[in-house]
């Protein structure tokens, strides 16, 4: 979170600034997640929830990459296999 949090970036809609980067980075955040996978079943549902999360905050935050496979790296910080998810 404190990743995508230092990235976040103005956001702009139809040519008008909505919320700065600055401001956007103090939002805070409540996630919940469920999961219907059995634990170490083999299905990489840990890595799956890590890609979704760095996704749904990249946009939040107005995140884009800096170099390809940045949100990626952040995503494996979670789980390993989540770069295999994120893409």
């Amino acid at each position: 979170l404190a990743e995508m949090r230092r990235l976040a970036r103005d956001r702009v809609e139809n040519g008008k600034l909505v919320c700065t980067g600055a401001e956007l980075a103090t939002y805070k955040v409540h996630v919940v997640s469920r999961n219907t996978f059995p634990t170490a079943a083999g299905l990489a549902s840990s890595a799956a929830g890590y890609a979704c999360l760095v996704y749904t905050l990249s946009k939040l935050y107005n995140v884009e990459e800096q170099f390809p496979g940045q949100l990626s790296a952040i995503a494996r910080q979670g789980s390993g296999s989540a770069c295999r998810s994120l893409y």
